[in-house]
């Protein structure tokens, strides 16, 4: 009986994938790390556009909170003791 993790499945057909890649488009090993290469910048630069964006509506969102905590400590002062519950 052999135990074997997805993660080795998916790294033998990434493998397997390069090789026919490699013999049957006639692309050299050069040609194809190249191409990823381009790949990734595409990706690095789409997760930093997306990083931007959530980082921005994250400001609005902070900005939110500490207007509910100032209001919470506000009517805790006015009116004792407050539970606040931010979901």
């Amino acid at each position: 009986m052999y135990f074997v993790s997805v993660r080795q499945i998916l790294e033998a057909e990434k493998a397997i994938r390069l090789r026919s890649l490699l013999k049957f488009s006639g692309m050299s090993l050069q040609e194809v790390r190249e191409g990823f290469e381009e790949v990734d910048a595409q990706k690095e630069e789409a997760i930093l556009e997306e990083s931007q964006k959530l980082v921005s509506l994250l400001d609005h969102e902070f900005i939110f909170l500490e207007q509910v905590e100032e209001d919470a400590n506000v009517c805790s002062r006015k009116y004792g003791t407050l539970t606040v519950k931010v979901s």
